[in-house]
C-alpha cells in the first residue's frame, strides 16, 4: 500500500481524502480497515467506508469495463482450441452463456 496517501482536507477537520493507485489497492485498504471492526457489515456502515465508497465504486466500475473490453476479442476468428480457452477464461471471470431462443445455441453476451 505504498501508493496510498491520506491527505488532510483541512487542518480543522479530522476527515481525510483517500487516493488509491488502483482497485486492488482499494481492496487491500478495505480488508485492512475492516479488521479493526467486529464485522464487515459494521465496517460497511462506518463513516470511514462511506467516505471512501464513491471512489471505490468508481474504481470497481473502471475495472469491470477493462474486463469487458478484454472479453470482446472476436471469438469467431479463433480456432477451435483457442475458442475453448477464450470461453474458459470468460467463464472464470464470471461471464455467463445464454441460449439463443431461435437456434438454441449457447453464446456469451459479447458474441450475440
Amino acid at each position: 500500500m505504498s501508493n496510498l496517501r491520506e491527505n488532510k482536507l483541512n487542518e480543522d477537520s479530522c476527515s481525510k481524502e483517500l487516493i488509491f493507485a488502483d482497485y486492488s489497492e482499494a481492496l487491500e485498504w478495505t480488508e485492512k480497515k475492516s479488521k479493526q471492526y467486529k464485522s464487515m457489515n459494521e465496517f460497511y456502515t462506518s463513516d470511514e467506508y462511506k467516505a471512501a465508497y464513491p471512489l471505490i465504486k468508481k474504481m470497481h466500475e473502471s475495472e469491470q469495463s477493462k474486463f469487458a473490453k478484454k472479453a470482446k476479442i472476436e471469438p469467431k476468428k479463433l480456432g477451435y482450441v483457442e475458442w475453448h480457452k477464450w470461453a474458459e477464461k470468460n467463464t472464470r471471470q464470471g461471464h455467463i452463456q445464454k441460449q439463443c431462443p431461435k437456434c438454441k445455441k449457447w453464446f456469451f453476451k459479447c458474441e450475440m
